[in-house]
């Protein structure tokens, strides 16, 4: 990564004169960085090497381009308080959406042999430490408590870089123990990876989708799916400043687990806050927000 973070830095140095433009998918926070980031990461660099290395990373970026365009107002904050660059170069566009359309609700569940009339939980994604796979076991098992009908699907991936390390393969057995351990047998599903063909239908199938991440590094990519679909979600603290805040919940099981009450009592006033969302999120908007704004630039 440093390698190619340097070849990058070094081609847009060599092109600085014709007025690059770059985008950030996401950006660290420095102030972030610590003992367990360091953990959730897969990294065993001390954390003051890792602060320079980000801050290596992402100022020669930012120097040698005529504009940065990131897709929230939280990563702009971070870009200007914590590396030190010019407000005026940095453009906020949301990172776009696709206008998705979910199938029908029970034709889902059959597909995905899925009892209809459970109140259905979504995870996606590859299994990594900041993805909060211990507060979603956590939390979801104390909501099994007040809700017998509920119901967790679990799609953590194994993530493919780790595939073959032990110590990985060794934490992504201890998860799925613990979910083993903690939630009713009846009540949830790992399912692991899923295809990018199965996709639409557990989208389609589940009521929510959670995540409970522990970390902010860019926007999820599993929420913007949801918002594609027009899927209520919800999502922990590490999102509020960028979400709605009925929407976050704070990064610990009873929190988890009181707001998956409060959405089953509600569903709703969720699902209304995931279609604004697509409005402003949509490609074609975003699409035409990017034009207009590398037209103005060069």
């Amino acid at each position: 990564m440093w390698l190619l973070t340097s070849f990058t830095s070094f081609s847009l140095f060599s092109l600085k004169k014709y007025k690059p433009i770059i985008t950030l998918h996401g950006v660290v926070s420095l102030k972030k960085i610590d003992k367990n980031f360091i953990k959730e990461n897969n990294s065993s660099l001390p954390i003051w090497i890792t602060k320079i290395g980000f801050y290596v990373i992402y100022k020669p970026l930012c120097i040698w381009t005529k504009k940065i365009i990131v897709h929230e107002k939280y990563f702009k904050n971070i870009l200007i308080n914590e590396y030190r660059v010019d407000k005026n170069k940095i453009e906020v566009i949301y990172h776009g959406v696709e206008n998705l359309k979910t199938i029908e609700r029970t034709e889902a569940r059959n597909k995905l042999k899925l009892d209809g009339n459970k109140d259905l939980c979504l995870f996606v994604g590859y299994l990594t430490g900041y993805k909060g796979i211990d507060l979603l076991i956590e939390g979801f098992a104390k909501f099994c408590k007040f809700n017998k009908n509920a119901f967790l699907i679990i799609g953590a991936g194994k993530h493919p870089k780790l595939k073959d390390n032990k110590d990985y393969l060794k934490e992504y057995k201890r998860l799925e123990d613990k979910a083993k351990n903690l939630i009713p047998e009846n009540q949830y599903r790992w399912v692991g990876f899923i295809k990018e063909n199965y996709i639409i239908n557990y989208y389609s199938a589940c009521d929510v989708v959670l995540a409970p991440y522990t970390v902010a590094m860019s926007f999820s990519g599993p929420l913007a799916l949801a918002i594609g679909y027009e899927k209520p979600f919800l999502a922990s603290d590490v999102f509020s400043e960028i979400l709605p805040k009925e929407m976050i919940f704070k990064r610990n099981s009873e929190n988890l687990a009181e707001k998956l009450r409060e959405f089953f009592r509600n569903q709703r006033k969720f699902k209304e806050g995931a279609e604004k969302m697509k409005g402003e999120r949509l490609w074609s908007k975003v699409g035409h927000q990017t034009y207009k704004n590398y037209s103005k630039t060069l």
